[in-house]
């Protein structure tokens, strides 16, 4: 009887045939993005095509518990999408690493698909696992911190304030003070592109508020390499478009519930 024929008569064979299938074929897509990354470090699209290949991986091994594959992809899937959200491309000791990775899983496909189920989990993998983990520091919680103050409300009342005719320079100082501490979040958390959304807003406000507590001229300190707007004469409609450029990159970079 054909191997094809026995795994066909048992659901639970098939179906690691096909788990073992996939794999390959994932790390054969895994390859190909680290060789385009290889020789373009700042190819997003490649870092993303990796992400998916890792995050499939690590789908359909999870149905075995204990199995050592699991970990291994979602620890390089994880360092790849904080790669992806920090936009600075992929460094040589992240695409040695992710070389190191792809290499480990192969070798546990092959040893799973010899012995008909998932090898588990050793020490080997751990200490893989532990410097993928460290490859991109993330902070959880400062991210956590950033989405649970509710972004996107904040920003509705922030633009509901600017829009008035003329704005009053203490409400001017309440909406720099806020768009400052937002900002603050949004870089601890990692989200560079909105923070820096944030920062035009609140460089906006602060233009011709006066005098606004927490810094030595009065006014919300200024991002580093932005020209000072302390004192300018900028209108709400500068304000309000500077706050509506944030709402496409609230609903990019929000985490999904």
């Amino acid at each position: 009887m054909s191997n094809a024929a026995t795994a066909s008569e048992d659901p639970m064979k098939l179906f690691f045939a096909d788990l073992v299938m996939s794999a390959e074929t994932n790390l054969e897509r895994s390859t190909e993005a680290i060789d385009s990354l290889r020789r373009q470090p700042a190819d997003a699209e490649a870092l993303h095509r990796l992400e998916r290949a890792l995050h499939a991986i690590k789908g359909n091994s999870s149905f075995y518990e204990g199995a050592a594959v699991t970990p291994i992809a979602a620890a390089a899937e994880e360092a790849a999408e904080r790669l992806k959200q920090r936009r600075g491309g992929c460094p040589p000791d992240a695409l040695d690493l992710f070389v190191r990775t792809v290499a480990r899983l192969r070798v546990l496909v092959d040893e799973s698909s010899a012995l008909g189920t998932m090898v588990l989990f050793g020490a080997e993998d751990e200490r893989l696992v532990v410097a993928l983990d460290a490859l991109v520091p993330f902070d959880g919680e400062s991210r956590y911190l950033f989405w649970s103050t509710d972004v996107t409300e904040q920003v509705q009342t922030l633009a509901e304030a600017a829009d008035q005719p003329e704005l009053p320079p203490a409400k001017r100082q309440a909406v720099a003070a806020a768009a400052t501490e937002l900002a603050r979040l949004a870089r601890e958390a990692d989200v560079h592109d909105v923070a820096r959304a944030i920062e035009t807003v609140a460089c906006a406000a602060a233009a011709g508020a006066g005098s606004a507590p927490g810094s030595p001229s009065g006014a919300p300190p200024q991002p580093p390499g932005r020209p000072s707007t302390a004192g300018a004469d900028l209108d709400p409609v500068t304000l309000r478009g500077a706050l509506r450029a944030l709402a496409p990159l609230l609903q990019r970079e929000a985490p999904e519930a």
